[in-house]
């Protein structure tokens, strides 16, 4: 019984993770300009700086999406050190809330940046801000929808370029990662806004996770910009569920037992 058990467990673990490492999906990737503001950027480890806009993008597969993703997502840049190309290669790298390590990115095929080693738990407070804040830059409107689709852009960013001990402001030019202004100049109430609401969200994500998942992107075969999206929905087929409610029963039965035998 135990041994039919595990191949049972087994088979719907299999079936949750197929798209785990998978490859060649091509996407499309939009960037949402009504949700945006224009930014500067700075690294001190090997990442790009400069102007960039800062906010979500709206993406399309062009092939079936895969197993556990919609057809439409709204994702937002996990990767400083490259550019963004239509379309996209991309593998899919889902992770749960508990993963754990790190992950080194070879696609810094240009050699004015370095090999970037992601850490799980930085993606993962990454992914919780993304699950929170996403609604609120969907619900927004003008001006604030600008304001909050590049709030939360920087709070990623931030949240995937530092450690998850670092409590420093985005604008804090300390930090390993921190923006200003574009141009340097020109310090608005807007961009003040932006500073503010990204300060809040990235606060209130300390000792946060979530699951979420790392689109690692290339294009022609050259290097492209990583993604940051929504979590891998299982869709389990209905005959491995049907197996699943008969198995789930059974265990309970058999360790009933053994606890009378006992």
């Amino acid at each position: 019984m135990k041994s039919r058990w595990m191949a049972c467990l087994i088979l719907l673990c299999g079936v949750c993770g197929t798209a785990f490492g998978q490859t060649g999906y091509s996407l499309n990737e939009d960037l949402d300009n009504s949700a945006t503001w224009t930014v500067t950027i700075h690294s001190t480890d090997g990442g790009y700086n400069g102007g960039v806009y800062a906010g979500p993008y709206n993406t399309t597969w062009n092939t079936n999406p895969p197993q556990g993703y919609s057809n439409e997502m709204t994702v937002f840049c996990a990767d400083i050190r490259h550019y963004d190309v239509n379309p996209s290669t991309v593998t899919i790298m889902p992770f749960s809330a508990d993963t754990t390590g790190t992950f080194t990115d070879n696609w810094s095929l240009n050699t004015s940046y370095l090999n970037f080693t992601y850490d799980f738990a930085n993606l993962e407070r990454a992914a919780w801000l993304y699950d929170n804040y996403l609604p609120t830059v969907q619900n927004a409107t003008g001006t604030q929808k600008q304001i909050d689709g590049a709030a939360l852009q920087i709070a990623i960013w931030k949240a995937i370029e530092t450690n998850t001990s670092d409590v420093t402001s985005v604008d804090d030019a300390s930090s390993v990662f921190y923006i200003s202004s574009y141009p340097a100049a020109s310090i608005d109430q807007t961009y003040q806004s932006i500073v503010d609401r990204a300060n809040s969200w990235y606060a209130a994500s300390a000792n946060e996770k979530a699951a979420g998942t790392l689109f690692l992107a290339s294009h022609n075969g050259n290097y492209n910009q990583n993604m940051l999206g929504p979590a891998i929905a299982p869709e389990l087929p209905g005959s491995i569920l049907f197996l699943a409610g008969l198995m789930i029963p059974s265990l309970v039965i058999t360790r009933r037992r053994i606890r009378g035998m006992c």
